[in-house]
C-alpha cells in the first residue's frame, strides 16, 4: 500500500487560470487551504495572482565529463538537479474575480488588496517551510521561496508586479524512507570526499629501540632454610 506522505495534494496537479502559493500542514504534504484559483486569495496561507505576465521553468540534469565503460553505470553519473521556477504576476489593489461571468467584489476606499497579497507572500516565505505552487502549466508540491521581487513604475497604478522565484523542496522522510540523493556536501569531510583510497590515513606512532640487557635470563636460586 503506497503511504499518503508519499503523494502530496498537488502532485501532477496544475491550476485553472492563474498562480496560487499555498502553505502546507504539519507533514509538508496537505495544502491547509485546498480552494480553486478561482476564489482569490489573500491570506497567509494562500496567495494568488491575478495575472500570470511570464513563468519560466527550469529542469537541469548534471552529467559526469568522464568516460564510461559501458552503460551499467550511467545512472549514478547523471543527477538531476532541483527544479526551479520563477514566475512574474500581476497583483491588482481591487478585488477580482476570477471567474467569468462573476462581477469583482467592490472593496473599502483605501485598501490596497496588493500590497496585502505582497505582505502575505513575505510572511509565507518568512515561515521558512516548504510551500505548493501551482501554475495552469506546472506544479511544484514541495518548493521553498527563493526571492521576491517587486518593480515598481506609475505605469502600473494601484497593482504591484511581483517575480517570485521558487526551488523544488528534496526532503528525506524516515517514515516513508524517501532517502533520495542525500546531501554530502552539508557533511562533515571525511571518507566522502573523493580520495583514492576508501579510508583516511593513520596518524604515525613515534616509537625508540631499546638496547638489549647484558645479563642472562637466569631466575634467582632460592636456597631452602
Amino acid at each position: 500500500m503506497t503511504s499518503v506522505l508519499q503523494n502530496p495534494a498537488l502532485l501532477g496537479l496544475i491550476g485553472r487560470s492563474t498562480a496560487s502559493f499555498f502553505a502546507l500542514d504539519p507533514t509538508g504534504t496537505t495544502p491547509i487551504q485546498i480552494l480553486p484559483d478561482l476564489v482569490p486569495g489573500v491570506t497567509p496561507l494562500r496567495i494568488t495572482f491575478d495575472l500570470i505576465d511570464q513563468e519560466t521553468f527550469t529542469e537541469e540534469w548534471d552529467a559526469t565529463e568522464n568516460s564510461l565503460q559501458d552503460f551499467t553505470d550511467v545512472a549514478s553519473n547523471l543527477r538531476r538537479r532541483l527544479r526551479s521556477l520563477s514566475i512574474t504576476g500581476t497583483l491588482s489593489g481591487v478585488a477580482q474575480s476570477l471567474a467569468s461571468g462573476v462581477p469583482p467584489v467592490p472593496t473599502p476606499i483605501g485598501l490596497r488588496l496588493d500590497l496585502i497579497r505582497v505582505a502575505a507572500l513575505s510572511q509565507l516565505a518568512g515561515r521558512r517551510r516548504p510551500v505548493a505552487c501551482v501554475t495552469p502549466r506546472v506544479s511544484l508540491p514541495k518548493a521553498f521561496i527563493t526571492s521576491i521581487s517587486r518593480p515598481w513604475s506609475p505605469d502600473n497604478g494601484e497593482s504591484t508586479i511581483v517575480t517570485v522565484t521558487l526551488r523544488e523542496a528534496r526532503i528525506v522522510s524516515p517514515i516513508t524512507a524517501d532517502a533520495i540523493a542525500p546531501d554530502f556536501g552539508a557533511q562533515v569531510p571525511g571518507n566522502n570526499t573523493a580520495v583514492g583510497g576508501g579510508q583516511q590515513a593513520g596518524t604515525p606512532v613515534t616509537t625508540q629501540a631499546v638496547s638489549p640487557s647484558s645479563s642472562t635470563g637466569v631466575p634467582p636460586v632460592v636456597t631452602p632454610r
